[in-house]
């Protein structure tokens, strides 16, 4: 159930506009309305935690045939890179090379086994990239890797940059508005 919990909040996360329900024996273990991208990207990622959901856009200048947004749920981190979203032209996907491409920025700021609760959108033209790796298509390869990595790490450095980064804790910002830890 967990793993079609999981792939399901990805399915949601590439529809914000489309409300998704999950029950199991009789309780409702996920239920999602309609919304925006930002509201269903702080709805799945932030776990109802009271952190601060930032973003940053790809700048037409900077990789004039990518577009995407990134958003962080400032100050969570977690052991497991679940919480690390990728989508790709609209399908959801797990990619490594964009995977890595977003922890370098993060790799001063979170401990060792850790990672940001990030969600990442693409789009490409479709001619760069191959969809046809795996058959659950879940895998793709882009033809200028080399690009989309630059364009990507680039990204998530002017997020931080812009934003800050904020002590990854346990729980959310303290109610007196202190952010835990320290910021750069």
């Amino acid at each position: 159930m967990s793993a079609v919990r999981e792939w399901l909040e990805r399915l949601a996360l590439t529809h914000p506009e489309i409300s998704f329900r999950l029950e199991s024996d009789g309780r409702t273990l996920l239920n999602l309305k309609r919304c925006t991208e930002e509201e269903r990207v702080r709805s799945i990622l932030a776990d109802g935690e009271d952190y601060p959901l930032v973003s940053a856009e790809i700048e037409s200048g900077l990789q004039q045939t990518i577009r995407g947004k990134i958003y962080w749920v400032q100050g969570m981190s977690v052991s497991h890179a679940r919480k690390l979203v990728q989508v790709i032209n609209g399908r959801a996907v797990r990619d490594r090379l964009v995977q890595q491409a977003l922890l370098i920025p993060f790799r001063q700021a979170l401990l060792p086994g850790q990672f940001p609760a990030a969600f990442l959108r693409l789009d490409l033209p479709p001619a760069d990239l191959d969809v046809n790796v795996h058959p659950a298509k879940t895998e793709i390869r882009f033809i200028e890797s080399g690009r989309l990595f630059k364009a990507v790490v680039t990204l998530a450095t002017r997020l931080i940059t812009d934003h800050g980064v904020h002590g990854f804790a346990a729980g959310p910002r303290a109610a007196s508005g202190a952010t835990p830890g320290w910021s750069a």
